[in-house]
C-alpha cells in the first residue's frame, strides 16, 4: 500500500456510504481505506459490512466504544477555492486539524499515534502533532491551500477541553514523543522476514 486513508465516523453510516464509494470511483489506485469509528450503532457495520464486497480497495473497521467525544473531527470550514499557496514550515502545533492530515506511517508508528487518553472534544490531533515535532519530524502546514468539506453535525461537548489541553501542555513542555496508549495496542507483529 502507498497510501492508507482514515476516515473517522460517527452514527453516519449515509455519509460514511457516499465517502465510501467516492473514493471507489477514484482513478489512482494502492490505497487502503481505515474507519475509525467512535462507537457507532451496529447499523455503521452493517451498511460497511453490506458495502465491502463491491469496493476496489482494502477496508477496515476499526471501532471503539462510544465514551463520548473521542475522535479529531474537523471543527471550521475552509474555502473551497485554493486562493493562495499559504503553505508554510511550521515548528509548533497551533492550527493542527485531523480532517486535514498526512502523516509518513513510520512517523505515526514511532509515535505511538493518537494519545488515547484524551477523552471529549479538543487538543488530541494537536498532541500528535506536537509529539511528532518532539520526536524531529518536520511539519508543513497548507492552510487555505487545502479544500475540506465538513459534513453538518451538533457542536459536541467541550467540557473536557481545558483537562485536554492541560495533557497537551504537558507534551509539550516534557518533549514526550511516545502515546502511552496508542496504536500499538492494535497492531499485530509481522512474521519473521517481512518488512
Amino acid at each position: 500500500m502507498k497510501i492508507s486513508i482514515v476516515i473517522t465516523t460517527y452514527n453516519r453510516p449515509d455519509a460514511l456510504t457516499l465517502v465510501l464509494r467516492g473514493l471507489a470511483a477514484q482513478t489512482a489506485g494502492d490505497f487502503e481505506v481505515l474507519v475509525a469509528d467512535d462507537g457507532s450503532t451496529a447499523e455503521t457495520a452493517a451498511a460497511l459490512a453490506a458495502l465491502k464486497p463491491s469496493l476496489p480497495y482494502p477496508l477496515r473497521h476499526v471501532w471503539q466504544p462510544d465514551g463520548g467525544f473521542r475522535a479529531p473531527m474537523a471543527n471550521r470550514f475552509t474555502p473551497l477555492l485554493r486562493l493562495v499557496d499559504w503553505s508554510q514550515a511550521r515548528r509548533d502545533w497551533v492550527g493542527a486539524k485531523t480532517c486535514n492530515l498526512a502523516v509518513w506511517r513510520n512517523d505515526l508508528l514511532a509515535v505511538n499515534g493518537f494519545d488515547e487518553d484524551f477523552v471529549g472534544w479538543g487538543y488530541e490531533d494537536s498532541d500528535l502533532v506536537q509529539r511528532l515535532l518532539n520526536a524531529g519530524r518536520r511539519r508543513r502546514a497548507t492552510r487555505w491551500a487545502v479544500p475540506v468539506l465538513h459534513l453538518w453535525h451538533a457542536a459536541q461537548d467541550r467540557s473536557r477541553e481545558r483537562a485536554n489541553l492541560a495533557r497537551l501542555e504537558q507534551t509539550v513542555a516534557s518533549g514526550t514523543e511516545r502515546a502511552a496508549r496508542g496504536i500499538d495496542q492494535y497492531l499485530t507483529p509481522e512474521p519473521a522476514g517481512i518488512a
